[in-house]
C-alpha cells in the first residue's frame, strides 16, 4: 500500500514540475502602432519555432530532477540499510527521492539556455526587444 501512494505521489510530483512554463517578458516600445495581440502571437510564433527545433523550457530540468532523486534515494538507502535491515532501507530510499523532488519545486528553475536562445533571437529578429523571463 506505501508503494502505491508513493508512486502515485511521486507522479503528481513530476508532472506538476514538468509543467512550469517560462514567457518572455517583452520591454515595451516607443512605438505605439505594436499592439498587444501581436506582441502575444510573436511570443507564441517564437516559442512554437523553439519547440520545432528541439528545445523546451523544461528540457534540462527533468534530468536534473531525476539525478537529484536517485542520488537522495541511494544515499538515504544506504543510511538506512545501515541503521536498520530491510525496511529501513526502503524508508532511507523513499525520504531521499521525495526531498530532492519536493525541493526541487521550490526552486523554479531557469529557463533552458538553448530555448531561452531561440526565441529571444526570434523576437528580436521581428523587431521586439526581451526585457526578461518569467
Amino acid at each position: 500500500m506505501f508503494r502505491i501512494r508513493y508512486a502515485f505521489a511521486l507522479g503528481l510530483v513530476f508532472s506538476v514540475t514538468s509543467c512550469a512554463s517560462h514567457t518572455p517578458i517583452i520591454y515595451p516600445t516607443s512605438d505605439k502602432s505594436v499592439d498587444q495581440q501581436r506582441i502575444e502571437a510573436d511570443v507564441a510564433d517564437c516559442i512554437e519555432l523553439a519547440n520545432e527545433l528541439g528545445a523546451t523550457p523544461t528540457q534540462s530540468q527533468a534530468g536534473q530532477v531525476a539525478r537529484r532523486a536517485a542520488s537522495s534515494s541511494a544515499t538515504n538507502a544506504a543510511t538506512g540499510a545501515i541503521r536498520g535491515a530491510g525496511s529501513g532501507a526502503l524508508i532511507g530510499a523513499a525520504a531521499g527521492a521525495t526531498n530532492a523532488i519536493v525541493g526541487s519545486m521550490f526552486n523554479a528553475p531557469k529557463p533552458n539556455p538553448t530555448y531561452r536562445k531561440i526565441v529571444e533571437r526570434c523576437l528580436n529578429e521581428l523587431g521586439h526587444d526581451v526585457a526578461g523571463w518569467q
